[in-house]
This record gives C-alpha cells, structure tokens and sequence, in this order.
C-alpha cells in the first residue's frame, strides 16, 4: 500500500477505508438529499450538511464521482442561506464565509 502525504487520507489504506465507508454507510447520499433541500425551509440541515463536505469533501475522502457536484451544491446552498440571514448577524456571515471558503477551496483542488 502506498503512502503519498501526511494526512490520515493521504494512503491506499485510508482511502480504501474512506470508500468503504461511505458505500455501507450511504453518507453522500444522505448529504446529497440534505443539500437538495429548500432553503427557505431547510437552512439548518443544509448547513449541517456542507459542514460535512468541509470536514471530508476532498479526493480519497468523498466518492469522487460526486465530489465535485456536492461541492458545487453546498457552495449554492450556502450563498443562498447567507443573503437570506446575513443581515441578522455579522457571526453568521462570517462563519458562512468561512465554510464557502473552505468548500471553494476543496472545488478547485480537484
């Protein structure tokens, strides 16, 4: 098995494990139905979804005939729950920023 990186996925073991994962656990899926969801109705599970892809949207991690798609949506999801709610809290806007930010930057690692 090779090791290509430091990081817990960064190694065929890992990653093996990661597809593993998400094929008994059906967790994308899950995610992907969550994000599908209206905003207007939905905002906190939306946000809890894309707070899944920011902790494991990345290559090896997420099955990656989806990742790109996910990730996309959850950057949507977000803007639109954003300008829904910035305007009630700077905290908010902020944190939503961040959590664009990181999803942003996972979409153009692939």
């Amino acid at each position: 098995m090779g090791t290509w990186g430091p990081a817990a996925w960064d190694n065929d073991s890992a990653a093996d494990w990661f597809a593993d994962m998400f094929e008994e656990t059906g967790l994308a899926d899950f995610v992907q139905r969550a994000l599908e969801q209206d905003p207007e109705d939905s905002p906190d599970e939306i946000r809890a979804a894309a707070h899944v892809l920011v902790a494991l949207g990345r290559t090896y991690i997420w099955p990656v005939d989806q990742l790109d798609d996910h990730l996309k949506l959850a950057i949507a999801r977000l803007e639109t729950i954003k300008a829904m709610y910035s305007e009630e809290s700077p905290d908010f806007e902020h944190t939503i920023d961040d959590e664009l930010a990181s999803l942003r930057a996972a979409l153009g690692a692939n």
